[in-house]
């Protein structure tokens, strides 16, 4: 009813800007693979570990991913491998992780665009 409108209408407004968040129209999600960078940080080596998937736009925007994959997956890397662990261990810290990495992969991208990140592993070491 009204009461389940009104409640993802208001998730929808908290999502970050370029991110679509939208449980009940989720697009076709696409396992972008496992990511394992060494994290900038100066006294100690840390790296991240994470599994990625990218909830695409519409079905016909696979073609394109598939085509671009190295490109995506280099602009991927370089972006996580520029943080810090303090920068992406806390929930806020991943949403904007996200968000960097939709708006610098969506550059790319033609025929679509990605609506949003999940990462199904994540672990700093």
């Amino acid at each position: 009813g009204a009461k389940k409108e009104r409640k993802v209408e208001k998730s929808a407004k908290s999502a970050p800007a370029g991110r679509k968040i939208n449980i009940e129209e989720v697009g076709p999600i696409v396992d972008a693979g496992e990511f394992i960078v060494n994290l900038m940080n100066s006294n100690v080596k840390r790296y991240l570990r994470t599994q990625i998937s990218i909830e695409l736009s519409a079905e016909d925007l696979q073609a394109e991913i598939e085509q671009k994959k190295d490109i995506l997956k280099d602009i991927a890397i370089e972006i996580l491998s520029s943080k810090q662990v303090e920068e992406i261990v806390t929930r806020d810290g991943k949403e904007r992780l996200k968000d960097e990495l939709v708006k610098a992969l969506n550059r790319v991208l033609v025929d679509g665009q990605i609506n949003n990140i999940y990462f199904t592993n994540f672990v700093i070491q």
